[in-house]
This record gives C-alpha cells, structure tokens and sequence, in this order.
C-alpha cells in the first residue's frame, strides 16, 4: 500500500484467492475477494479480509452516476451480510463523511464530493483492472443480482 497524505481518502485492495467458483455473475460478484481498507490518512476507518471487492465496485459505480445532481448518500450493503453500513458516505453541512458500522473511532473529517468522487473512480478502476488481469473478465460487464 502506497502512502497517503494525513486527510486523503482511500480505498485499498489486495486480491487473495477466490472464495469459490467464477462461473456466474453471481460467483464473480461475491467470490472474487481481497484484504480491504478504506482509510483517512493513516486511519483505517474498515478493514476486511476476504471482502467481495466487485460487488462494492458495482455499487459505487452506481451511486457515482447520479450523487452529483441528487446529493443522496451512499450505504454499501453486501448480499452476503445484510448489515446496512458496511461503508457509508454522507453528506454533511462542511462535506462528505465517510463511516463505517464496524469503525472503531467516529472520523469526521470532511471531504469535498469532488475527492469522494476520484477516491471511488480509482478504486472501480483499480478493480476492474486487477481482475482483469487474474481473472480474465470485466467487473463492469456483470450483471448485479
């Protein structure tokens, strides 16, 4: 992982073996994993191994597409948990903040759309890169169920 400034926002991913087989969309959207970080600066903010890393890409990429005209917040929710939250971005009167339910420490650190938006675009594009290479598919070709 590379360095990031003390307020710059982070998604992190390492890819580790699939959690079963890549067959389906369905199998690709939850068992393609990776040791996960979203960070602020040097906070970890959550942290997950084996965490389903197209299935949060897809669900960014869907939230980018309408955040800038609707301002709505965005609840990343894994089909395998249930647990609303996982990561959270809203927003706030001075920015966006950035949560977790499993988070340690409450980060209130603002962040401008704008950063929000190019830490997210980074990391779909991140994704779809490094699964296309291991893998040999495109992220953004599965159809979500």
């Amino acid at each position: 992982m590379e360095a990031i400034e003390l307020n710059e926002l982070g998604f992190w991913f390492q890819l580790t073996p699939p959690e079963g087989p890549l067959e389906t969309d369905r199998h690709r959207l939850l068992n393609v994993v990776a040791d996960f970080k979203l960070v602020v600066g040097q906070r970890i903010i959550f942290s997950e191994a084996n965490f389903p890393i197209i299935e949060l890409a897809i669900q960014l990429d869907r939230w980018l597409g309408s955040v800038t005209e609707s301002h709505t917040e965005f609840v990343y929710t894994s089909l395998e948990s249930g647990i609303i939250g996982i990561i959270r971005v809203a927003p706030g009167v001075e920015g966006w903040h950035v949560a977790s339910v499993f988070a340690e420490f409450a980060d209130s650190t603002p962040f401008p759309l704008e950063e929000v938006v190019t830490a997210a675009r980074s990391y779909i594009t991140a994704v779809e890169e490094a699964v296309l290479a291991e893998y040999g598919f495109r992220p953004s070709e599965i159809t979500p169920a």
